[in-house]
């Protein structure tokens, strides 16, 4: 509450600073992901190409390691397999063949199970990831506007209904507490592991 009174920060009521985006939009905005995609495509695979080019350079010891024992381990199971195949009439062969490990599902896993992933043109994405990324902040999109719903002030927001706190004698107390103790010099951390409201320590305050 600080802060608004202050004026270091202001209130914005999110959902309606998001607007209908036209189609002209949207296709821009498709376009970017279409191009990120096709980056990481390309930074993949070049990738991968290079790694298998020199795979002793790119690979650490510890990974070729494990990687000679996986070897070794399908290696072993082919053999065993390979002497039950030739006495096929001996049951304690074809049980030691067996193995007991029990078998993975994966026919309901695709690599592109992403619901409206847009796909680039010409590109192998059926077994190449990508991510499409989410920017951390709604303003970077073209049809977000928060000109008409930023308030700065706490009596403002309030008169708008996106703003209550606080709003009985409790929480005008515990907004009391906080204020006087920051004043002081105080910084504060989450109380509600040790049995309380706020956590505070002497020093330079961080709100």
């Amino acid at each position: 509450m600080t802060f608004y009174r202050s004026g270091a920060a202001v209130l914005v009521d999110d959902p309606k600073a998001h607007l209908q985006p036209t189609i002209p939009q949207l296709e821009r905005w498709s376009k970017e992901q279409q191009e990120s995609i096709q980056t990481q495509l390309v930074y993949t695979e070049t990738k991968t190409a290079k790694e298998s080019a020199n795979p002793g350079r790119a690979m650490s010891e510890e990974a070729q390691r494990k990687r000679k024992e996986r070897e070794l381990r399908k290696q072993a199971e082919a053999a065993r397999k390979a002497a039950a195949a030739e006495d096929i009439d001996n049951p304690a062969a074809l049980l030691a063949s067996t193995s007991t490990e029990p078998r993975k599902d994966l026919s309901s896993r695709t690599p592109d199970s992403r619901v409206g992933t847009p796909l680039p043109e010409g590109s192998n994405s059926s077994s190449t990831p990508y991510t499409i990324v989410i920017p951390a902040s709604s303003s970077s999109l073209e049809w977000y506007d928060s000109s008409a719903c930023t308030y700065s002030t706490i009596e403002a927001a309030r008169e708008a209904g996106v703003w209550d706190y606080p709003s009985d004698l409790t929480e005008r107390a515990r907004c009391g507490v906080f204020k006087d103790l920051w004043k002081q010099g105080y910084f504060f951390g989450g109380g509600i592991k040790f049995g309380g409201e706020y956590l505070v320590y002497p020093g330079i305050s961080c709100f």
